[in-house]
């Protein structure tokens, strides 16, 4: 029987290797899932909302740690898995620490690497930060790469990576998202007042400092100027980020801040959204799968479909810009239509039923070199 392990640390990869995990146990494959608890809070929040039990759970998570912290913290984890473990393949997601060193680890231990959300590039080394090399790498030592959408398939191909190794599958975020919709009924996260509800987030590490702090002028603006509207905003626990946008917003009248939610409360939330600002890369998606307008704060975005497909903008952290997109979202009734109607590029939600038939099958995968 083939053996995968599938790692992950943070809250995005959970909910995206979700589905993977739970399509690869149907098909009675030999699962070993590790967590390494690079995000302890936000991570183990999801895991209980989504009844995820990893098989081997770490604490890599440090106050006020660094990139390389985490990675160096990671890699004998994992090495230590693998050779306890012994699997045929090791399963990363996206672009985060616990990913790039999980995937090294594996390399280095010439296990094959598949990537789960692979192809996903701004050609821009600074934004996001450290993501895109993260992901660069990942492709690099990777054997199988599960891509999101064509766009994502052909960067990958213009990279140097053979096109029989590249599937796309769509997005795994769909895949969670559908689930939480069809089987979950959480408590509504705020009631019902009639007014239009704008969910905000900001956690991103080149917004932090003068880009939170922008944002967040936005929003006081845009509550200012449109009376009819409730926004509401997870707060992020970075306080990096969270001390400033509470400082910034906490007696701003219209504007409710929210400690973070699981997913699943948050994906209603979104449900429930006249629009979003964000600059978050999960919301993207899911907000193309729920058909709500978004605004990216961001110089740059490795998800351009979102934008190209006219289901939202993206404007750089200032907050003229981030105001003028979201008023006339708010008021020019014609182009939200046009946003809201907007045509979902991320998949039908059966990304992991797919990634997992790859990986199940009979050399899906070679053995180690």
């Amino acid at each position: 029987m083939k053996k995968i392990m599938v790692v992950y640390g943070t809250r995005p990869e959970a909910i995206k290797l979700w589905s993977v995990i739970k399509a690869l146990r149907e098909r009675s494959v030999d699962v070993c899932v590790v967590s390494t608890g690079q995000h302890l809070g936000l991570l183990n929040q999801t895991l209980d909302a989504l009844e995820m039990t990893p098989d081997v759970s770490e604490m890599v998570m440090q106050n006020d740690q660094t990139p390389s912290q985490v990675v160096q913290a990671v890699m004998p984890i994992i090495d230590r898995e693998i050779d306890l473990y012994g699997p045929d393949v090791v399963v990363v997601q996206g672009d985060a620490q616990t990913a790039v060193a999980a995937a090294m680890s594996a390399f280095l231990k010439r296990v094959p690497v598949a990537h789960v959300e692979a192809g996903l590039r701004t050609y821009d080394m600074s934004s996001p930060f450290p993501e895109e090399m993260n992901r660069r790498l990942i492709s690099i030592v990777a054997r199988l790469h599960f891509a999101p959408t064509g766009r994502a398939s052909a960067n990958l191909v213009h990279g140097g990576v053979p096109q029989e190794n590249v599937y796309v599958t769509g997005n795994t975020e769909i895949d969670a998202l559908k689930y939480a919709m069809e089987e979950c009924d959480p408590e509504r996260t705020i009631p019902d007042t009639g007014m239009k509800v704008v969910v905000a987030t900001v956690h991103r590490r080149e917004n932090q400092g003068e880009g939170v702090l922008e944002i967040c002028a936005a929003l006081k603006s845009l509550a200012e100027r449109n009376k009819n509207i409730q926004i509401v905003v997870p707060v992020h626990p970075n306080p990096r980020v969270g001390t400033l946008v509470r400082q910034y917003l906490d007696k701003v009248p219209r504007v409710k801040l929210l400690d973070p939610l699981d997913c699943v409360s948050m994906f209603y939330l979104l449900k429930d959204a006249y629009m979003v600002i964000t600059d978050s890369g999960g919301l993207q998606e899911s907000t193309a799968a729920l058909h709500v307008p978004i605004v990216v704060a961001r110089t740059t975005t490795e998800r351009p479909e979102r934008i190209e497909s006219g289901g939202g903008i993206l404007v750089p952290p200032k907050r003229s810009l981030i105001f003028d997109a979201a008023d006339r979202l708010l008021n020019d009734e014609e182009w939200y239509e046009q946003c809201a109607d907007a045509d979902n590029p991320y998949g039908d939600g059966d990304a992991g039923e797919q990634i997992a038939e790859v990986l199940g099958a009979d050399g899906a995968v070679a053995n180690r070199n």
